[in-house]
């Protein structure tokens, strides 16, 4: 009888299950290229096929984060499927593709909507196909919030009333008499206590 070794660049390949004309071949290394080819043995010698080249899907990306996150855009960062071939990425946002600029193993992301959930994920190509990397979550930060005034003002109170930023995202008010922070609300309107006779400089920012 006689045998038909895989052969991977020109070595005999161990990692190989071989079952009439079919080859399983196991234990490669992901987003790597390959040069395969099949030698034929019997008792009087051995043939060898012509060679095909193949190149193992990557790994998906990891560890994505996110940073500069602002109103309207953040900086996304993953690190990169191990291998040796070139890998293009895409930007997915919300299961939809979404156009960034990309440079190596970050993208810089714009237009987004404010105080909203954003779920991100990275799809890693190669001339194989692709991987899609787990979903990262990011919140835009609130727009400020618009139309402060003062109404109903007393001896010792006052009601502080504004008009909220859009978005999904919950948030917390906090009230600043300057630069130190002097009461915190869920909602407009709110009552505020104050001392008499006293100015104040109120702002309000969402969180």
């Amino acid at each position: 009888g006689g045998s038909n070794p895989a052969l991977r660049d020109d070595q005999p390949y161990t990692s190989v299950t071989i079952t009439d004309t079919t080859a399983q071949v196991t234990d490669l290394q992901p987003n790597t290229q390959y040069l395969f080819s099949i030698k034929a043995d019997n008792g009087s010698g051995s043939s060898q096929s012509s060679y095909i080249i193949t190149m193992t899907l990557p790994d998906a990306a990891t560890n994505l984060q996110a940073s500069n996150i602002a109103t309207d855009s953040c900086t996304l960062t993953w690190l990169p499927p191990s291998g040796t071939e070139t890998l293009t990425y895409t930007i997915y946002k919300n299961d939809s593709i979404y156009p960034a600029d990309i440079y190596g193993a970050s993208a810089n992301i714009q237009g987004l909507s404010s105080n909203t959930t954003h779920s991100f994920k990275i799809k890693a190509d190669n001339d194989s196909g692709h991987s899609l990397s787990d979903a990262y979550i990011v919140l835009t930060l609130p727009e400020p919030v618009t139309n402060l005034e003062t109404s109903n003002i007393t001896a010792n109170s006052c009601i502080l009333s504004w008009e909220s930023p859009t978005g999904s995202g919950a948030l917390t008010y906090n009230i600043y008499n300057g630069i130190e922070l002097y009461a915190s609300a869920n909602a407009s309107p709110t009552e505020l206590s104050l001392l008499p006779n006293t100015s104040y400089n109120l702002t309000v920012k969402a969180e």
